[in-house]
């Protein structure tokens, strides 16, 4: 009797367990450990309808991407970019790499392509991220000037990473400016800048830029001109 009882105990707590485990919004796929932040950048409308039905554990195109970073912007702003007229890129007419392109968030090649399907490491997606939070507080911003390094953050640097020296010089700023402020953050001590990001990796960064900034009220900058710093220009 008494070893039904505890049979009958373990089976309602592995009940129980099941149940509580959350389960994702209709139409995503991703790991375990992202479900509760796929949830939430879902309800605060960051997840777009292009990612649904997809296997968000795998590695983000720079397309892919672009579909983020204007969702963000869009979030952020409350104001529809506008698409252009005309099309910017030669390899794709991608409406999400159009509006990127109309909002001066990314650019393509000096031939005049997008490269749609090129995948995004950590570092490069910190970079792209870190632009669009310039792009909203800092007042005439603009890809190239940013691009140029122009923009000179200032903030309280955390720790050094492990495989800093891994870290492009372009990238560092970006880099530890997400880490910062608790956006983009490393493993075990490595932020790991040359691995590809996964897509619901991008999503959830997306998501701590909408949480994490809301107190922000405006960034401490500099620009170039006024510190007299030499800056690396960063990649397109």
């Amino acid at each position: 009797m008494r070893k039904r009882i505890l049979a009958l105990a373990l089976a309602l707590i592995m009940t129980i367990g099941v149940f509580c485990v959350p389960a994702l919004a209709e139409g995503l796929q991703g790991g375990g450990w992202a479900m509760n932040d796929l949830n939430e950048a879902d309800e605060l409308g960051l997840v777009p309808d292009v990612f649904r039905e997809l296997d968000l554990t795998k590695d983000i195109t720079r397309v892919q991407f672009a579909a983020i970073v204007v969702t963000l912007y869009e979030n952020l702003t409350g104001v529809e970019i506008a698409e252009l007229k005309l099309m910017p890129f030669s390899d794709t007419e991608d409406e999400y790499a159009i509006k990127a392109f109309s909002a001066g968030l990314m650019r393509g090649d000096d031939n005049g392509n997008f490269n749609p399907d090129a995948l995004l490491t950590r570092q490069e997606a910190a970079v792209a991220l870190t632009r669009v939070v310039k792009s909203i507080y800092i007042e005439g911003w603009t890809f190239e000037a940013d691009r140029n390094g122009d923009y000179i953050l200032n903030f309280e640097q955390p720790d050094d990473f492990i495989d800093d020296a891994d870290i492009a010089s372009w990238a560092v700023e970006s880099v530890y400016f997400m880490a910062t402020y608790e956006v983009l953050q490393g493993f075990e001590g490595n932020f790991n800048p040359l691995k590809n990001a996964e897509i619901q990796e991008a999503i959830i960064i997306a998501k701590r830029i909408v949480t994490n900034f809301e107190e922000v009220e405006e960034l401490d900058y500099s620009m170039k001109a006024d510190t007299g710093d030499i800056a690396v220009p960063t990649p397109r």
